[in-house]
């Protein structure tokens, strides 16, 4: 039995939905934008939330990538947000502020953010 229903909209997007109508997929993007929209670009959610293990969960055709872990942006080794003009870094959905992997590592591990 397939974890998720394709839908194709108009514009060529590529939606997938479980059973209770949330986005999902657990083979690849849950949502696949066709070139016209936003430039293209991937979505991953599982059971409705934003959710990807082995890279980044939102993908977009300027090169902008988002890491999500079960709906929060997180990251343990590099950005959760990476721009062309701007990195940010997050755990467990917290913002941390920091400009790199070793300060964050630090940080994270004084724990003074909570």
């Amino acid at each position: 039995m397939p974890d998720s229903t394709r839908c194709v909209a108009l514009d060529g997007t590529v939606h997938y939905y479980n059973s209770k109508g949330q986005l999902h997929r657990e083979d690849g993007p849950a949502i696949e934008y066709c070139k016209s929209e936003l430039g293209g670009g991937n979505r991953w959610f599982f059971n409705g939330k934003k959710h990807r293990i082995d890279g980044p969960a939102v993908t977009h055709a300027d090169g902008t990538t988002e890491w999500w872990l079960d709906g929060q942006r997180h990251r343990i080794d590099g950005p959760a947000f990476e721009h062309p003009d701007k990195n940010m870094w997050f755990y467990k959905g917290k913002q941390i502020y920091c400009d790199n992997l070793k300060e964050f590592h630090r940080l994270i591990k004084l724990g003074a953010f909570w």
